[in-house]
């Protein structure tokens, strides 16, 4: 569930009022207020009155690919003399990248072989903290192998950047600098979070790495720099929301320098400075993206009506039946609703123990209405044929089969 909308449900209940309060609201709160639903008050300037807003510089970094002769840079030239600076002055940074890890990409440079995670197909992200290689969707991991299982070639090639390797690179290009890091993987231990920002707060720390969790909410008056590493990485995920995201993550991070009496400056480094995300996060413009965003917004939606239908077929079994709750025109009776279940599904689905047919005390097998409520319970599955953590299993994880369509399904 989303918690604003069950703030405004139950509101709505209760009969009293909702204070929706961010610097970047959400497209479908700002569209409630322009049309009268949601009663919209600004705030022309920050809380504290000496504060001032940022100076926003946006770097593009394709001119720094062609001065690096085609490699992409962690450090623009002009973040690296920004962060000396504040170094020589005796001020804070700190550096944003929505991505943890070492790298993200881990492939073989012989056969072009990329590791991914054997239970959701998802890419395996390399930790440089333990040597391993992990699945940022379900957790799993394993270790770096020696050679490549493809083709047998000794070595790796890991590709692009997280917090880690951020960190690793500040440490050699700013040696007397005391860094630190703030993210998944440092912050599992109780009271981690605590400890870290407390560390910040006191000066003890001068460049503070993070994700998103040092992006929103944090009040450091002696940051007056505040860097934006691969700015646009969001922009090329398949998601309609992907241009209000990296708005919102920029504005927000934005926000975190010059909250005192001290100016602030924030770099924004970025592959696509043309993007309107990149464009309305320089000026502070809100109003313009949203409405730019809004009238673009019909043509990104993606489809909420008809069902799945068609065939995919496999082998071995491993094609599943749903039941439709109704048919469109055209579609193929004989293969409407059929789906191939991945491999590990299909692996699990077909070790299930079997039950045998239950019995009288006489030995004949039940007759009349218990036989049919036995193959009910036949039907479910003694194990899940979905790779799912060991623990109470969701509803949601049966065998297709006993599945019916909902409205909307969509299937990865």
């Amino acid at each position: 569930y989303h918690a604003r909308d069950v703030a405004v449900v139950r509101a709505r209940i209760e009969r009293c009022a909702v204070v929706l309060g961010s610097a970047t609201p959400s497209l479908e709160s700002w569209r409630n207020a322009a049309e009268g639903k949601y009663e919209l008050a600004t705030m022309a300037r920050r809380a504290s009155g000496e504060a001032r807003l940022p100076k926003v510089a946006v770097v593009d970094m394709r001119g720094e690919v062609a001065k690096n002769g085609g490699r992409l840079p962690v450090f623009s030239e002009t973040l690296a003399a920004a962060i000396r600076d504040r170094l020589e002055n005796g001020e804070q940074t700190m550096l944003f990248l929505n991505r943890r890890g070492y790298a993200p990409t881990v492939q073989c440079p012989a056969c072009g072989h990329a590791e991914t995670c054997d239970e959701c197909s998802v890419g395996m992200t390399y930790h440089i903290d333990d040597g391993v290689l992990r699945c940022h969707v379900c957790g799993a991991w394993r270790p770096v192998p020696e050679v490549c299982p493809a083709c047998g070639a000794p070595g790796y090639r890991f590709a692009g950047i997280g917090t880690q390797r951020v960190e690793a690179i500040a440490r050699k290009m700013f040696p007397s600098a005391r860094i630190e890091r703030m993210d998944l993987d440092v912050t599992t231990r109780k009271a981690s979070h605590e400890e870290i920002l407390a560390r910040f707060r006191a000066g003890r720390t001068d460049i503070l790495v993070g994700t998103q969790m040092i992006a929103k909410g944090l009040d450091f008056p002696n940051v007056t720099l505040a860097g934006i590493l691969n700015a646009d990485s969001g922009l090329s995920l398949p998601d309609f929301r992907a241009g209000e995201r990296t708005f919102q993550l920029i504005a927000q991070m934005a926000g975190r320098a010059g909250r005192g009496a001290k100016p602030g400056d924030v770099i924004v480094q970025t592959l696509s400075p043309e993007h309107p995300a990149i464009v309305h996060a320089r000026t502070e413009d809100y109003e313009g993206f949203a409405e730019e965003e809004l009238a673009d917004l019909p043509r990104a939606r993606p489809r909420r009506d008809g069902v799945l239908r068609g065939a995919l077929r496999g082998g071995r079994g491993e094609v599943g039946r749903l039941r439709p709750r109704r048919r469109l025109p055209g579609a193929d009776r004989e293969g409407e609703g059929r789906v191939a279940l991945p491999d590990h599904a299909a692996r699990r689905l077909a070790a299930r123990p079997r039950r045998a047919p239950p019995r009288r005390r006489g030995g004949a097998p039940a007759a009349g209405g218990r036989r049919r409520r036995d193959r009910r319970r036949r039907r479910r599955p003694a194990v899940s044929p979905w790779p799912v953590a060991p623990r109470k299993r969701h509803p949601a994880f049966f065998p297709v089969s006993s599945i019916p369509l909902p409205r909307l399904m969509v299937v990865c």
